[in-house]
């Protein structure tokens, strides 16, 4: 993509404005390093478009009025380091009357949708300092250097910069992206739901594991998680809860030591007598039966049916 000269448009006088966009298969990503000393009161007006905007602040910047969708606000002073989002679909007018030095870093929704689908996931909500109008990022610290000095540079390889830009965006997605409620998935789970929902069984077998937990990490209604659990893995997720249950149980009683009851409680099951219930209709054999089979020696006699 051909360089770009100002992310805004600004009353005179105009701060230094330079900075370039970073390709994608979509739409990339728009870096910009604005400088001003501060001599005169600049109105700033930013372009309203489907995108989220990261400041990051190479200088300290005093408190500022900023106007959004027409509404007053006296924003708070913000230091060295720090990273602040706006919501670009939102109209930003913002009264700057001190020196300015800021980067930054414009992720356009079909970025972040990209982005998004490449790592498995659902696109977030949004951007968004999670505690805070903003805070320190020394991830972001240590980069906006290297974009800072790519935005300067005229005859700077446009692969360099689409592989700077797109770390940077991948970072501001990861950590500040607020996932929201996801889109229903038709015939199944996304590979990102399907990942967790076994991470959640794996991680939880001799816990209180409902399908409405697993529904709620999800993003999805308990029924619509139910129904697309069982497209994906051909099991229902209880299903794949107790045979899940099960091979842990094996595991154990051909590698441990450990008595029926105690095995029973350690895979999640009510107590013995439910364990072996289960683990025979799963198996064909008791638990007793199927470790005399197939347990080393010593372990062979740790218990009986």
């Amino acid at each position: 993509m051909a360089k770009v000269e100002a992310l805004q448009r600004l009353t005179t006088p105009v701060p230094t404005a330079r900075g370039f966009d970073a390709a994608s298969q979509t739409s990339g990503l728009r870096v910009f390093h604005m400088q001003s000393g501060g001599d005169a009161e600049i109105e700033g007006r930013a372009e309203v478009m489907p995108a989220w905007t990261a400041f990051f602040q190479f200088a300290d910047h005093p408190e500022q009025d900023l106007w959004v969708d027409g509404k007053h606000r006296r924003v708070a002073p913000l230091a060295r380091g720090e990273v602040q989002f706006f919501d670009m679909r939102q109209e930003h007018v913002a009264r700057l009357d001190a020196p300015v030095d800021t980067l930054t870093l414009t992720l356009p929704v079909a970025l972040v949708e990209e982005l998004s689908r490449e790592a498995g996931r659902r696109p977030p909500a949004t951007l968004r300092c999670p505690e805070a109008w903003s805070q320190s990022d020394p991830v972001l610290q240590a980069m906006a250097p290297l974009l800072a000095a790519a935005c300067a540079d005229p005859t700077a390889d446009q692969l360099y910069l689409d592989h700077l830009g797109l770390a940077a965006a991948v970072h501001l997605l990861a950590r500040y992206g607020e996932q929201g409620p996801s889109a229903i998935v038709r015939g199944g789970l996304s590979a990102w739901q399907e990942r967790r929902a076994r991470e959640m069984i794996r991680d939880q077998l001799d816990g209180d594991l409902s399908v409405a937990r697993m529904a709620a990490e999800c993003g999805l209604s308990t029924a619509h998680f139910a129904r697309a659990f069982r497209r994906s893995t051909g099991a229902t997720p209880h299903g794949w809860l107790q045979a899940s249950r099960i091979e842990r149980a094996k595991h154990l009683l051909e590698r441990t030591p450990l008595s029926l009851a105690e095995a029973a409680l350690q895979c999640g099951f009510a107590d013995q007598s439910h364990f072996s219930r289960v683990f025979k209709a799963v198996t064909g054999a008791t638990p007793a039966r199927w470790r005399r089979e197939r347990a080393p020696g010593p372990l062979r006699g740790a218990v009986e049916d």
